[in-house]
């Protein structure tokens, strides 16, 4: 998008009489920054909230005097997927970028449009536990710590049945016990 290429041919000493060289240099010497980002079809978050998670693609702006707004490629893809971790925290399962669009805006900076499908909001239903005669419903009920009702999210989900920081897990108190597998 902002390449400067230059292209020289000369004459082939060593090839044959009708042969030529063709350099070809590629130089990439101006820094690119990010002049705005829009989101498209987002309802759940403000676009000013998603903009906040994309911390390696931040928009350009005198009073943004720390932050630096150049625009990256590989810090846009993980800055998306930091988008998509945040719907998914709240519910949203099926959420997608569905695609964005990265254009010139000036000769020193580009626009980022990023369209989203955001899905429905999916929620905690029934949670039934089959074979614990070790311990009871009641007691594993309140490790996992999810009530019928509550917004689904796959990581609380996991941290209450496989990965609490505190040992405060299903699979933990059954390990205490002497149970070295259980699922």
């Amino acid at each position: 998008m902002f390449v400067e290429t230059t292209i020289t041919t000369e004459k082939d000493t060593i090839g044959g009489p009708n042969q030529e060289l063709m350099r070809i240099s590629v130089s990439n010497k101006k820094r690119v920054k990010i002049n705005k980002v829009t989101f498209h079809g987002n309802t759940q978050f403000e676009s000013k909230k998603l903009k906040r998670k994309m911390k390696g693609s931040k928009e350009k702006g005198w009073y943004k005097i720390f932050s630096s707004s150049k625009f990256s490629e590989e810090a846009f893809e993980k800055d998306k997927e930091k988008v998509i971790a945040t719907y998914a925290s709240k519910g949203f399962r099926d959420v997608s970028i569905s695609k964005d669009s990265v254009y010139k805006f000036s000769d020193r900076t580009v626009n980022i449009d990023v369209w989203i499908d955001e899905g429905p909001k999916y929620y905690f239903r029934n949670i039934t536990w089959i074979g614990n005669t070790k311990y009871p419903t009641s007691q594993l009920d309140q490790m996992l710590g999810i009530k019928k009702g509550d917004i689904f999210s796959q990581a609380k989900l996991d941290e209450g049945l496989f990965i609490s920081q505190s040992s405060r897990d299903i699979s933990s108190l059954y390990m205490d016990d002497g149970y070295l597998f259980s699922k």
